[in-house]
């Protein structure tokens, strides 16, 4: 359901914008949205679709700023991510990723807003198997393997993939949702190295970074550890640079592998068999070793031509 966009978080920043509970009209900066539909709301705020005066949908998600008697635990942690996925909407332009339109706080009812594209669709995760056509499934899944392929081109990976996160709108077209997910390379860097010395150092985090992005980074190498071994340190005297260097194959590896992975969920969607699946599963084993042999990330983005075709030669099959 629609209800799947769920996903945002907020940050404050001052705006002079109006908006009051009672109106259907959000005023921000720059525009007016009317107010549609409640489709659903969170423990800080709600998500609305809304249409501008020109007719174009937005999905708006609207966070109250926690009244000190309540308390509040987690809403600034919360609000201090929203730059980022803003920041990334913003950055990351192709068609098949979410687009961030702009942000803003109305001090009067000490509320902030993300605009985001409206996606009307459904996540994958509500998909059944075998319940779109074949067709389809392989269009979406090529359309998965090509915004992420940008967002690599453009030194930056999703490190939460899964089928929560990826969407299929009307017209079965892929949106890889979840801004807040992309990180730089920078960042993976920065989070490896705090995950492995298991310290967090001064200078080393930023508002953009801080520990649940390490513990995302952790529970994304667990995901995928099966399948491509990180290196662990072999010299703890080294600096933290040399170290993440020894490490930082793995990741990348890893990150071919998740995409891999969630694109083969996309086909189980469509009316692949499991034997087939696995077929692709192996084939795509046997690659990654030969990744390893020749590694840097221009072969990483070899990766993802790679594994577009072998998406679209298994479809020939």
């Amino acid at each position: 359901m629609i209800k799947k966009l769920i996903f945002l978080a907020l940050f404050f920043i001052s705006t002079q914008s109006y908006c009051t509970e009672s109106d259907t009209i959000i005023h921000s900066p720059t525009r007016s949205y009317e107010v549609y539909e409640i489709l659903g709301q969170g423990a800080f705020g709600k998500v609305f679709s809304a249409k501008d005066t020109i007719g174009n949908w937005y999905a708006i998600k609207m966070y109250h700023s926690p009244s000190s008697e309540h308390g509040g635990y987690g809403f600034w942690e919360r609000l201090g991510d929203v730059q980022r996925e803003f920041d990334r909407g913003q950055y990351l332009d192709h068609p098949h990723i979410i687009k961030s339109y702009e942000f803003f706080s109305v001090e009067e009812i000490d509320s902030t807003f993300l605009v985001l594209e409206y996606i009307n669709g459904n996540v994958i995760g509500e998909i059944n198997k075998q319940s779109i056509s074949i067709d389809d499934g392989l269009n979406a899944a090529l359309q998965l393997v090509d915004g992420l392929k940008y967002a690599y081109s453009k030194e930056v990976l999703h490190l939460d993939l899964h089928e929560w996160n990826v969407m299929m709108n009307k017209e079965n077209e892929t949106k890889i949702i979840d801004l807040g997910s992309f990180f730089t390379f920078e960042e993976v860097e920065k989070l490896f190295y705090a995950l492995f010395k298991n310290v967090q150092l001064r200078g080393l985090f930023s508002e953009e970074i801080n520990l649940d992005h390490v513990e995302k980074l952790r529970n994304f190498i667990e995901k995928n550890r099966q399948h491509v071994t990180v290196p662990t340190i072999k010299h703890p005297h080294r600096s933290h640079t040399q170290n993440v260097e020894e490490m930082y194959k793995g990741v990348h590896l890893m990150y071919i592998y998740s995409v891999f992975n969630m694109a083969t969920t996309i086909l189980s969607k469509g009316n692949y068999s499991e034997e087939q699946i696995e077929s692709l599963n192996l084939e795509m084993d046997s690659y990654l070793e030969e990744l390893k042999e020749e590694f840097d990330t221009e072969k990483v983005l070899e990766g993802f031509d790679y594994l577009r075709d072998m998406l679209k030669n298994f479809n020939t099959k």
